[in-house]
């Protein structure tokens, strides 16, 4: 009798609008054995609203984000509460290895930590330190590097 090959494993690594995306299919999340979500948002508004302060005062920020979130079934035809990455991250099974930037203003470090909370199992939270949003979308440090390879090997197993 012929040995069966290995089940083979997956990861999907989503960053930003990415990570977003790998959770709000019209299917739920992805069908992965595991997710590394970078930079990811929990729910449109805030993103937004946090986007405007990033540049205006915060204040306006609240009187501005309903003009452009509810512009959301027209631009992406879905309304703002079903762009809501952190209640579809609940529903997800598979560990999750949260990411954020230590000075991030679009997805502020609390915001990576209701994230990591939200996740149903096996949850990881890193924050990359002296980071903003771009430098964590695009982080290549040791320490990053390094915590992915853990999370990889130790959901997946080694490559």
């Amino acid at each position: 009798m012929a040995e069966k090959p290995p089940a083979r494993r997956s990861c999907r690594s989503g960053i930003s609008l990415g990570g977003a995306a790998a959770l709000l299919g019209e299917s739920g999340p992805l069908r992965v054995d595991a997710l590394v979500l970078q930079a990811v948002y929990p729910d449109l508004r805030r993103a937004v609203r946090n986007r405007i302060a990033a540049y205006v005062p915060r204040p306006f920020a609240y009187v501005l984000e309903p003009l452009l979130t509810y512009q959301s079934p027209l631009r992406f035809g879905a309304w703002p509460d079903r762009l809501t990455p952190i209640a579809a991250l609940a529903s997800y099974a598979g560990p999750v290895l949260i990411v954020g930037g230590e000075k991030d203003v679009y997805t502020p470090p609390s915001e990576s930590r209701e994230m990591a909370a939200a996740a149903a199992h096996g949850k990881e939270l890193l924050l990359l330190r002296g980071m903003n949003h771009p430098e964590a979308s695009a982080a290549q440090s040791e320490e990053y590097l390094e915590r992915i390879l853990a999370f990889f090997s130790a959901t997946l197993g080694a490559p």
